[in-house]
């Protein structure tokens, strides 16, 4: 709580596997959050469905906690019940497992996705509202990288392209979406030699850690 009280911000990132959570814990974070999402993608699952059971969320969650030794923010999914005393069952499971905190998301009513957009328009977020949309696109990009890494398959967003064609060439106008951006997914040919050099900032160059 000394955490959430003090002056100044708390910054508090997601770590998705036993790797991130102690890269972040080496960067200085003073505690770390599960994210449900991320999870699920990593084990080839979708998130909100109750595919991951709420078993391997905890044992998620207290890894985290036991590798970092950092306090860890659990999001275990809309707490595994449709009452309150199956949501206060998770809140006493995880507080068992050593989580400090647990974050529920209820599904989200159509009524509300429009109260927040129209908020977000009202204050000038995305001055251009097909921006909106861009947002959730390159998060749903994000989670599908992550999920191609963890079973060894190469990610490659791709921008630059006429979007038209694209749409065209696949009617994908005619289901209502326009594209956005382009995911390349593959297996690096093992017999090809790349030889073109790879220009790159030095790490100390692009990170400041504070």
């Amino acid at each position: 709580m000394a955490l959430h009280t003090r002056d100044g911000g708390l910054v508090m990132p997601n770590a998705w596997d036993d790797l991130s959570a102690l890269m972040l814990a080496d960067a200085g974070f003073e505690a770390i959050a599960t994210s449900s999402a991320a999870l699920a993608a990593t084990l080839g699952r979708s998130d909100g469905r109750h595919e991951v059971t709420r078993g391997e969320h905890l044992e998620h969650a207290r890894l985290l906690g036991r590798l970092t030794g950092l306090p860890v923010n659990g999001d275990f999914e809309d707490g595994y019940g449709d009452t309150p005393e199956d949501v206060a069952a998770t809140v006493e499971a995880a507080v068992e497992f050593g989580t400090i905190i647990l974050t529920t998301r209820a599904d989200v009513p159509d009524s509300h996705l429009e109260a927040v957009f129209t908020k977000e328009r009202a204050d000038g977020r995305f001055p251009d509202p097909s921006k909106q949309e861009l947002e959730q696109t390159y998060m749903a990009v994000g989670l599908t990288m992550m999920a191609a890494a963890e079973l060894g398959v190469e990610a490659t967003p791709l921008e630059g392209f006429d979007p038209t064609s694209v749409d065209k060439a696949f009617k994908i106008r005619e289901s209502g979406h326009t594209t956005t951006v382009l995911l390349a997914l593959g297996y690096p040919d093992p017999e090809r030699v790349y030889t073109t050099p790879i220009s790159r900032f030095d790490a100390d160059q692009l990170f400041t850690f504070i």
